[in-house]
């Protein structure tokens, strides 16, 4: 059967059809409070910057005040006067300062960036699921078991983001997206100004229910580019799947609430999955293991697989004979919704949501 392209959806309506399914986190993020202790018009200038761009809400008190109640306490030490009530040092109480200052004062407007990725990291404290997957060797079915996970979680009534990070341009061909409206990484680079992660989340292009920020044959931007965007999106939206790069995963390990290592027990996977769970082991990440059963015949079931790399079994997905000649067909993963490959990515989807 011939692709049928889905008629593009207006961005504006796209994203008000989906806005009310945000639900949970929207309401965390409108409750997101950053107090700032300062007096001085062009710090309170930049604070205010960063906490516009990111949609958190600016409390600013008088130098002397103690903290008032807030998710994030930011502070002005060159304004301390006798008396005053410590505010504390830590991801939740950050120190700022126009000139100077210790090697913990962050620097601004210089340092806006640091900034935002702190008030970042507590905002993905706060936030969503955010599902890393990553294959032991190429060819085993990460992107589709991600695209699956992302399609399945999006019909339990998650507004869910699938995130390209191997940067190949190779899932939004996999989803049969590469016509539709919308936003690619390389048309997030930083020269051209932050984008508001709202708005990029609105107008990403859609696959089913699923927002999709993949790469095309532009390449993908720097890697500070890429964790500015994850930083922001991350708080934004309830589910992010992120398809992970074998080589290079470990700086976005950091933003995963839980990563699924995904392997056959073939010769080559087995002996790729070794190497990735040695390593997962020596960056202190725990990851779950999904194994996909081959078309041959394995090395080793999926339980004695999951004790011999010591990562605990998530769940087997099932051998799809067809799905390599549905992807030529233009069928993307999960079409066939009957089939048993797509009933156990529902269940797993189930299983990630309720933990």
């Amino acid at each position: 059967a011939a692709r049928c392209p889905r008629a593009a959806t207006p961005v504006s309506h796209a994203w008000h059809s989906r806005r009310n399914r945000r639900g949970e986190v929207d309401q965390m993020v409108a409750q997101m409070r950053v107090a700032l202790r300062s007096d001085v018009a062009a710090l309170i200038s930049a604070v205010r910057e960063v906490t516009s761009w990111m949609d958190l809400e600016l409390v600013v008190c008088f130098p002397g005040e103690p903290p008032p109640p807030a998710d994030i306490h930011v502070d002005s030490p060159q304004e301390y006067q006798p008396g005053d009530a410590d505010w504390g040092r830590s991801d939740r109480c950050l120190h700022v300062s126009l000139s100077g200052g210790s090697e913990a004062t962050l620097l601004l407007p210089d340092q806006s960036s640091e900034l935002a990725e702190a008030f970042a990291r507590q905002l993905r404290v706060s936030g969503g699921c955010v599902v890393g997957v990553l294959g032991a060797v190429g060819g085993v079915g990460a992107s589709v078991t991600a695209a699956l996970l992302a399609r399945s979680l999006a019909k339990q009534e998650e507004e869910c983001v699938v995130v390209d990070l191997v940067g190949q341009g190779g899932l939004e061909v996999l989803l049969a997206c590469e016509d539709e409206p919308g936003p690619r990484w390389a048309d997030l680079l930083s020269d051209r100004g932050p984008f508001p992660p709202q708005i990029l989340l609105g107008a990403l292009p859609q696959w089913h229910e699923v927002a999709v920020l993949s790469s095309d044959a532009r390449g993908m931007p720097e890697p500070s580019d890429v964790e500015q965007v994850l930083d922001a999106i991350a708080g934004h939206a309830p589910v992010m799947v992120l398809d992970l790069p074998r080589i290079g995963w470990q700086k976005f390990a950091a933003y995963c609430t839980q990563i699924i290592v995904v392997s056959t027990a073939d010769a080559q996977a087995v002996a790729g999955l070794a190497m990735l769970a040695r390593a997962l082991r020596a960056a202190g990440v725990t990851p779950s293991l999904v194994v996909r059963r081959p078309s041959g015949a394995p090395l080793a079931s999926a339980p004695e697989l999951a004790s011999w790399c010591g990562l605990p079994l998530l769940s087997v997905l099932p051998h799809e004979r067809t799905m390599k000649s549905d992807l030529n067909r233009g069928l993307t993963p999960g079409d066939r919704g009957r089939g048993a490959l797509a009933r156990q990515a529902r269940s797993l989807a189930a299983t990630l949501a309720a933990s």
